[in-house]
């Protein structure tokens, strides 16, 4: 390949991957039922789901679902307003935060671990078709673009 051809042939690559960032966040941006009448959004979903163990404390919220400490307090915030975890400070550090589900919220879990259970299935009959070194291969190429937004 020419290295024209292969500077076309990257950029090609590269408004792929933008437009399935677009695609992967309109996704996880549309609210939904996770089996309540109210709709939630995907993160609310994963942080009632990562409360389904018992009390957390926020920092370990935020490590979990890979967010900052104040995009946590915001998804609490919106959560505990919509009656589903409660927060409880610390009576002897009050910078300490805890969670907990309310019972409104175990269909929540429940039903997004269903849902999510769909999807990964989904997903393993669509990458069916791939040999291990293919897998391995697009597992790299992740890894790269991954690595490319990180320094940005």
């Amino acid at each position: 390949m020419q290295t024209n051809e292969r500077s076309q042939y990257l950029q090609k690559l590269l408004r792929k991957v933008t437009k399935l960032s677009n695609q992967v966040y309109k996704y996880q941006s549309t609210p939904r039922t996770y089996g309540t009448e109210e709709k939630l959004y995907m993160r609310e979903a994963h942080f009632v789901d990562s409360l389904a163990w018992g009390e957390m404390d926020m920092g370990h919220v935020a490590e979990r679902l890979e967010v900052t400490s104040g995009a946590a307090s915001q998804i609490a915030a919106r959560l505990e307003k919509k009656g589903y975890i409660v927060r409880k400070k610390d009576p002897t550090d009050s910078r300490h935060i805890t969670c907990i589900l309310t019972e409104k919220a175990r269909s929540v879990v429940d039903c997004h671990r269903e849902t999510d259970k769909k999807g990964y299935e989904k997903f393993g009959e669509i990458m069916s078709g791939f040999s291990q070194e293919e897998l391995e291969v697009c597992d790299r190429f992740l890894n790269t673009v991954q690595q490319l937004y990180d320094l940005a």
